[in-house]
């Protein structure tokens, strides 16, 4: 029987025929960027209204690659709509592409219709290199680095540097760059009511301008006092007082020793100890200095999170990113 025949005998037998649906599955373009939603257009003949169901269908791209991988589309007068949008992300992927299918009763109910591919154009970048740690205004954050050996028992010959952008000024408290405690003989550096913070004492120096990068160096030569650089300017020379022996505790980067309190508010790149005087008259702070046979700690611009020293100490890290804003 031909389909002419068929289409007269079912007229006949009902009084009417109605042809079977037809649905097609449009993009409103065949490319969208990261971030951005895209329309996609239920289109087609004879299609009952009511509630369709779409879905995601990966063809390179995955399900995190997206906000949400199905939904529900309402048709009406055989039209309908719905808008996807593929995720802003941080990461450099490449493009990806991704189809959209129409299917009936569920998401995972009959494919009616498939849209064409569509590509996710990779708008995002991976952060690139120089980084510096950023230290919000939050509370609990800090970086704790892992005790090895005696490397912070430093004796009386030493440097540690830094660069430092604070947020705003100490006023009314104490800032923490690196602690192992208030007490004698531990690493204790910092801010404190407007004014650098040693070894628990204020000094009458003023602190490094906030807002502003700053180069900071200690510098004890062995002789009992300690050098104090800005940005390789001598700015002043006082008592270092006991010399460094706690070999056993650890050292917060961004918090005064084990206690919950006195953090670090800004920003701070390229941090390094060392068991020598680096410096002994003015010099021209760089921030390309690195890992030296006498380094024991060293917090680069490429990796802030990892100590890049001989002796790899433990990082663990709580609520401190990394910043691209560095010192130039």
């Amino acid at each position: 029987m031909s389909i002419v025949q068929t289409i007269i005998g079912a007229v006949a037998s009902s009084g009417s025929y109605t042809p079977p649906p037809t649905y097609t599955l449009t993009p409103e373009a065949n490319s969208v960027n990261e971030g951005a939603s895209l329309t996609f257009t239920v289109g087609g003949t004879h299609i009952v209204n009511g509630t369709y169901y779409w879905t995601v269908g990966a063809l390179g791209a995955g399900p995190g690659d997206f906000g949400a991988i199905n939904g529900t589309v309402s048709v009406t007068v055989s039209s309908g709509s719905f808008s996807v949008t593929p995720t802003a992300d941080d990461t450099t992927e490449g493009a990806e592409t991704f189809n959209v299918t129409l299917r009936s009763d569920s998401i995972t109910g009959t494919i009616l219709a498939t849209s064409d591919p569509v590509t996710i154009n990779d708008t995002s970048l991976d952060p690139v290199a120089p980084f510096s740690l950023n230290f919000p205004n939050t509370g609990n954050q800090f970086v704790l680095v892992s005790d090895i050996g005696f490397d912070w028992s430093l004796g009386t010959v030493y440097t540690i540097e830094f660069w430092s952008k604070q947020t705003n000024a100490s006023t009314g408290g104490i800032r923490t760059v690196m602690s192992q405690g208030a007490a004698s003989g531990k690493i204790d550096v910092g801010y404190a009511n407007g004014h650098l913070l040693w070894n628990g004492s204020e000094s009458l120096t003023p602190e490094p301008t906030p807002g502003v990068w700053t180069h900071v160096a200690f510098v004890a030569d062995g002789g009992g006092n300690i050098t104090l650089y800005y940005n390789g300017v001598n700015q002043t020379t006082f008592n270092a007082g006991p010399a460094l022996t706690d070999a056993a505790s650890e050292v917060r980067i961004g918090r005064r020793g084990a206690e919950n309190i006195q953090y670090f508010y800004g920003k701070l790149a390229m941090i390094r100890v060392s068991s020598t005087a680096k410096y002994l008259a003015d010099f021209n702070p760089t921030v390309t200095y690195g890992v030296e046979a006498d380094t024991k700690l060293m917090l680069g611009s490429d990796t802030p999170l990892v100590d890049t020293s001989a002796s790899a100490h433990t990082i663990t890290n709580t609520g401190v990113t990394q910043s691209m804003d560095f010192p130039t």
